[in-house]
């Protein structure tokens, strides 16, 4: 019985001499993997300074799904037509455009039924909007 007990603590002290270096491993990798958790890191910069309506605007509108409802094809809902140059600076200079696409309180949300623009891309177009929202 001797051998019993002295067995059980023997391997209480192995146990907690396993269960410390361990522990201290795993918060080492532990720190290690959240030192570069930064938001910089993690996403992507958002280029909200080289804003350009041909190569940032209309891609933006364009996967954002706008030009199935507001074309020249036809389709052009509340005879908003924003495919093409003209009829989106005619929205962005009365304002709807920006309060639509931000979801500004009281107007329409767009893309309806979709998902709101990121942030990002809200930045490019806030920022296209406040350059004069130039044909470029």
């Amino acid at each position: 019985m001797h051998n019993i007990y002295y067995l059980r603590i023997n391997f209480l002290a192995m146990k907690k001499l396993f269960f410390i270096p361990a522990s201290i491993i795993l918060l080492a990798f532990y720190q290690q993997s959240c030192t570069n958790d930064n938001e910089e890191d993690l996403f992507p910069e958002c280029d909200s300074i080289n804003v350009t309506y041909s190569e940032t605007i209309y891609k933006i509108l364009e996967n954002s799904g706008c030009y199935n409802c507001h074309n020249q094809q036809g389709v052009a809902f509340h005879d908003v037509k924003v495919d093409h140059y003209e009829g989106l600076k005619a929205v962005v200079d009365d304002g709807r455009f920006y309060n639509v696409t931000h979801h500004t309180p009281g107007s329409p949300q767009m893309p309806q039924g979709g998902e709101k623009i990121d942030d990002c891309n809200l930045a490019k177009i806030r920022k296209w909007i406040d350059d004069g929202a130039p044909n470029n």
